[in-house]
């Protein structure tokens, strides 16, 4: 939590800070959960201020949301392997039919046709 507060301190004296990046937040249960208790403290000190991102083997948290993340996609227009170039290719090739799982869609800044 200090070293929150440090950050927070450092991005009020310096503008291009624009997120945070927050890991080792949560404390594994037994049950195979999380407890997210810290982490949810943490995001309500940064209170929106900045983009806050963390990531947790397969639990996700932006913008203050947890979500277990089935799928993470990526879109370019300039491609890549394994890269979708359209944004609806990556949503009709990439999800699978019927869904009810949150999936994550990368999409690069670009001009897509």
């Amino acid at each position: 939590m200090e070293e929150i507060k440090d950050v927070l301190e450092y991005a009020s004296k310096n503008t291009s800070l624009t997120r945070i990046m927050l890991d080792n937040m949560v404390v594994p249960m037994d049950n195979g959960d999380v407890d997210v208790s810290m982490l949810k403290e943490v995001v309500e000190l940064i209170n929106g201020k900045f983009e806050t991102e963390c990531i947790l083997g397969r639990w996700k948290l932006r913008e203050g949301a947890l979500a277990l993340i089935s799928k993470e996609i990526y879109v370019n227009p300039k491609g890549g392997n394994g890269v979708f170039t359209k944004i609806q290719d990556a949503m009709d090739q990439g999800i699978q039919k019927p869904n009810n799982e949150w999936v994550l869609i990368h999409v690069a800044a670009g001009v897509y046709s």
